[in-house]
């Protein structure tokens, strides 16, 4: 997983883990993000990382509800992040994110130089 949707992966685990560290303005934008990777992908990201009230589910799980193998989620989950990543969306979103939220998800060297 390359750098960009590492950030995606730490923030919807951060998302799913706590309420405190996302406006609902940013729950709203990550629904918008998810709709747009489509029904299917977006049913196995929510489930994925526990997104909409639900609770996470392992990729084995997810696999057996759509009848795939579990390595077939694994790399829908990874290019859906990457699909995320590159969007305009989500580079203005993590540009607005506070410096708590930033700290969280970015690489211990990148977190203060998106500051600026």
């Amino acid at each position: 997983m390359d750098a960009l949707s590492k950030t995606v992966d730490s923030y919807l685990r951060l998302l799913s883990r706590t309420v405190l560290m996302a406006s609902p303005s940013d729950r709203s934008n990550i629904d918008i993000l998810l709709t747009m990777l489509g029904p299917a992908d977006k049913e196995i990201m929510e489930a994925y990382y526990g997104i909409g009230g639900k609770d996470a589910v392992s990729a084995s799980e997810i696999a057996a509800h759509f009848g795939v193998q579990p390595e077939q989620i694994e790399e829908i989950v990874v290019k859906d992040l990457r699909h995320i990543a590159v969007t305009p969306e989500w580079q203005m979103m993590l540009q607005q994110f506070p410096e708590t939220v930033r700290r969280r998800i970015l690489p211990k060297n990148a977190a203060g130089s998106h500051t600026k």
